[in-house]
């Protein structure tokens, strides 16, 4: 008895198999990098809402001190009060003495926050409007908010 061997056993199964493999690598590749996408898309928002509040803690750092100024130290808040507006000089020495930036040696990430600018728009005698823009940086994503502040003495 002799066993006669065809060369084409596997027909046209071994080819849908490898198509269907191929697909199937194609498939998951596909998969793997939308969701790296995905990830970093979501690591990109969390580090600019991040420095968003980083911004505003900003704001609200400098709101405290000046309230802190206003209550303490009020012949100081006057004499700011009644400069002309091209003294940005001393507007600047005030901020840099109002808002000093945490101290992030713990931390693994880069972070800070501070005011670029404030300015007194109205004064009178029982409320100050003040402009103020801030900004916050978190991981090497900085965003700046400006706000209008109204307090009363």
């Amino acid at each position: 008895m002799r066993i006669i061997l065809r060369k084409n056993c596997g027909g046209i199964v071994y080819h849908v198999v490898v198509i269907l493999i191929l697909f199937l690598a194609v498939y998951l590749f596909n998969l793997a990098s939308s969701l790296n996408q995905e990830r970093s898309q979501f690591q990109e928002y969390t580090r600019s809402k991040k420095s968003y509040y980083m911004a505003k803690s900003g704001i609200e750092h400098f709101m405290l001190k000046f309230k802190t100024f206003l209550r303490r130290y009020p012949e100081t808040i006057e004499i700011i009060r009644k400069l002309p507006k091209n003294k940005k000089n001393v507007y600047n020495s005030f901020k840099e003495d109002v808002i000093i930036p945490p101290d992030n040696a713990l931390s693994g990430r880069f972070y800070k926050y501070g005011i670029k600018e404030f300015d007194i728009l109205d004064n009178n005698d029982k409320l100050f409007t003040l402009e103020i823009e801030s900004y916050g940086n978190y991981d090497n994503s900085e965003t700046n908010i400006k706000r209008y502040v109204t307090i009363d003495r």
